[in-house]
């Protein structure tokens, strides 16, 4: 598709949400609804500006307050705009798969054309890790924890400027600078970090078997705890779930609706029972982390060991994920 032709579709998407996809003129609308509508219609105005950086995160705001397949869809051409391809990325994901349940085919198509273009275009940074690095090793991207499982991984970034760092205890902190560019993959060998002169200064310390158990399974507690913590989450979130399908069937009959408050609560539901997974998975791995942590950490027969387990969880900044 050439530039004229895609410009031309993503006026019309602009049009067409300017009419149509916040609902009819004459529906009630709620506190939010209106707030939505209002912040919409601002960032229509910014966007006829090509002023991207303040529409953007309006349209941000509108979808959050009232989720609309429209408003999602001009999210991600405001973000594609803007040179935020990796936000624009996850938006186009969400307009697609609005668009499916929707029946917009032309919508979808659309969205699905954009993320075609996009996907190709999106940096990505790999981060090396030498064998033999210390178990205990810390690798961050921006500031986030990359666990041992997204080391060698490509990972999507925005374009510009990220940081990588790594540390370990007893060892000197190391940082680098890369810059993203359109396309482009950027391989990143964390080296092996120097000992600190204070820690091989200090003469070795042992400590009893039971003071050096109690941390162990303080942390298992710990990451025992925060597992059922979001599996209980996940739960509410599926009974929320429930309650929105229950509340929708009053409105709908089939595939026919009787007014549009059925789809958006079909909608409201797809959105907790996804929440609902998430949580309860996370729970589940949370929990069988923390019971690893304590079993392991009880005493060796053959007596105290130096050696110590570490739990790493990779953070994707992906809303493809999360």
């Amino acid at each position: 598709m050439n530039a004229n032709r895609r410009h031309a579709i993503d006026l019309l998407l602009v049009l067409a949400a300017l009419t149509g996809t916040r609902g009819a003129a004459g529906q009630q609308k709620s506190g939010d609804e209106a707030l939505a509508q209002t912040l919409f219609d601002e960032a229509m105005r910014l966007l006829d500006q090509r002023n991207y950086s303040e529409a953007c995160p309006k349209l941000q705001e509108s979808h959050r307050l009232d989720p609309a397949g429209g408003t999602v869809l001009n999210l991600a051409l405001c973000r594609e705009k803007e040179g935020k391809l990796v936000l624009a990325w996850v938006a186009f994901k969400e307009a697609a798969g609005r668009a499916a349940s929707e029946g917009r085919k032309d919508r979808e198509a659309t969205a699905r054309e954009h993320l075609a273009a996009i996907e190709p275009r999106i940096p990505r940074v790999v981060i090396a890790v030498p064998t033999g690095a210390p178990r205990d090793l810390e690798v961050r991207l921006d500031g986030v924890l990359v666990g041992n499982a997204g080391w060698g991984v490509p990972a999507p970034v925005e374009l510009g400027h990220h940081d990588v760092s790594a540390r370990a205890p007893g060892r000197k902190a190391w940082s680098t600078s890369v810059e993203a560019t359109e396309g482009g993959t950027l391989r990143v060998v964390v080296p092996e970090l120097a000992p600190e002169a204070s820690a091989s200064s200090t003469p070795p310390s042992v400590a009893p078997a039971s003071d050096n158990e109690r941390p162990k399974r303080t942390t298992a507690w710990i990451v025992g705890g925060t597992g059922l913590a979001f599996a209980a989450v996940g739960a509410v979130m599926g009974l929320i779930a429930m309650n929105k399908w229950s509340q929708s069937n009053q409105h709908c009959s089939g595939d026919t609706c009787t007014d549009p408050e059925g789809p958006r609560l079909a909608s409201q539901a797809q959105t907790f029972a996804w929440a609902a997974d998430v949580g309860i998975a996370l729970g589940l791995v949370g929990i069988g982390a923390g019971v690893f942590l304590y079993v392991t950490a009880a005493p060796s027969p053959s007596g105290p060991t130096t050696g110590g387990v570490r739990a790493s969880f990779p953070l994707a900044t992906l809303g493809g994920r999360f």
